[in-house]
């Protein structure tokens, strides 16, 4: 009985992880204009409490993305120009 309850509290810990996830430059593309996430120097990145993941080409792409939804964040961060590839909170 004790496995029944354990196993769906953890799928329910698992799902809402918000440890962001690498961005994949090259490949990734921006949630909200599309186009492919190149640049290590101006790129962001956002997660839902519930643990969905947002990724952006641009800072001000995720600005403008960010005002148009009504999810809460629990992380937000940018790309630190001066350490290409690295992020920092906002």
């Amino acid at each position: 009985m004790k496995k029944l309850i354990f196993l769906p509290a953890l799928l329910l810990v698992i799902s809402c992880n918000t440890d962001p996830k690498p961005i994949h430059y090259g490949s990734d593309a921006c949630d909200f204009c599309e186009m492919t996430i190149v640049s290590e120097v101006f790129a962001a990145r956002a997660v839902s409490t519930k643990g969905k993941q947002f990724k952006y080409d641009a800072i001000e792409c995720m600005v403008n993305d960010l005002q148009q939804k009504d999810v809460e964040m629990a992380v937000i961060q940018v790309a630190d120009y001066t350490h290409p590839g690295a992020m920092i909170d906002v």
